[in-house]
């Protein structure tokens, strides 16, 4: 139990670090406005202090359900428990944030949340896939018996293209790179229009901590392919998302039915590929 909240406080904090490290790194770069260190916290605190412009929409509570559904997923990963209680939390968690968005009324909102939707379904997919070709390899769908597989059999070697299609779920959920949906409320425009919309104050600084812990989910759910000691797998896998988000400042962003053909190519097809190649 101990290993496990230690666990679960270390993946939160690393997140935290990465995206900090990664604003101020990016802040230093030519044509940027100068932030300082611990910027983004700052801004959280600010977000929480603010008071919410949308207090009689009953969908800013959203967020709050949200942000459990992501810690449950987090706490069911470091635990080491059933794949599918993870898959659960995490579709549970994105579908209350696509609610809130939808539930709004606004327009901006509703685009974002037909395209959260798409996503999920993307995600889902190819989540559902890779489980398959670990179960067909391992033998079982709990993590902390996977994890000791991977250790000592070599998962990535027998799973290659489905590592590739985990890794391609992590930057689509990300935001990152050719998989960037644009939902993220980095632009203001019709056409990155954020899903954060209807939220704001405090429920907008809950949507940017859920999406933090999820993405330590998904460091974390990678890492688990990699056939060192735990806490090595996890950085080397925490390292390598730091990598993505730095070199995300130089990608252009692509219209978002590409990104969602992008990220249904190479996390669905690899998945699927992966899998046909076991059965065969």
């Amino acid at each position: 139990m101990l290993e496990g909240l230690i666990w679960f406080l270390l993946v939160i904090v690393t997140v935290f670090f990465l995206y900090i490290i990664e604003n101020y790194i990016r802040s230093r770069l030519p044509g940027n406005n100068k932030a300082w260190f611990f910027q983004p916290v700052y801004r959280l605190i600010k977000l929480i202090g603010k008071k919410d412009l949308n207090e009689g929409c009953f969908c800013r509570w959203y967020s709050v359900a949200s942000c459990w559904f992501a810690c449950c997923a987090l706490y069911f990963t470091v635990m080491g428990s059933h794949l599918v209680l993870v898959y659960a939390s995490i579709v549970m968690m994105e579908l209350f944030m696509l609610a809130g968005a939808w539930n709004h009324g606004e327009a901006f909102a509703a685009m974002a949340a037909q395209r959260g939707i798409v996503r999920l379904l993307i995600c889902g997919f190819s989540g559902l896939v890779c489980a398959a070709s670990v179960f067909h390899v391992t033998g079982s769908l709990n993590l902390k018996i996977i994890s000791e597989y991977s250790g000592g059999q070599g998962l990535l070697l027998q799973l290659p293209l489905t590592f590739l299609a985990m890794l391609t779920v992590m930057l689509t959920r990300g935001n990152l790179l050719f998989f960037d949906f644009n939902i993220a409320g980095k632009g203001m425009g019709f056409v990155d229009s954020p899903l954060a919309v209807p939220y704001g104050g405090w429920s907008l600084a809950l949507v940017q901590l859920t999406h933090w812990v999820e993405i330590g989910v998904w460091v974390k759910l990678v890492s688990v392919f990699l056939p060192f000691n735990p806490w090595v797998s996890f950085a080397i896998s925490a390292f390598g998302y730091f990598a993505f988000l730095l070199l995300d400042g130089f990608v252009s962003k692509a219209q978002w039915k590409k990104v969602a053909r992008n990220a249904l190519i190479w996390g669905g097809g690899m998945s699927v590929m992966n899998f046909i190649w076991l059965v065969l």
